[in-house]
């Protein structure tokens, strides 16, 4: 996800914020494993939510996670490790 796609967001902090959720989700980084229409539309779903007035880290992530067509890969990830019976400490 290049900047350009964050420069509606005018201070950098914001941006730092939303990329953060998106990396915390499983949307970005090293790690990620979402395709990338999956991370165009967890991006274009938090600037929203950001424009209508959410702007704390845990709010965003938590509107992300519920979203039922937009399940955080790192949520699906915990949710597979609950069912197989892995332990999340």
């Amino acid at each position: 996800m290049s900047s350009t796609h964050l420069s509606e967001i005018d201070d950098s902090t914001n941006i730092g914020l939303i990329r953060t959720v998106l990396r915390s989700a499983g949307f970005r980084g090293s790690h990620a494993v979402a395709d990338p229409e999956e991370k165009r539309a967890a991006l274009t779903f938090l600037k929203s939510e950001f424009r209508n007035g959410i702007s704390s880290e845990n709010e965003l992530l938590s509107a992300l996670k519920r979203r039922d067509d937009l399940s955080p890969p790192a949520l699906r990830r915990m949710q597979g490790d609950i069912a197989d019976g892995v332990v999340i400490a």
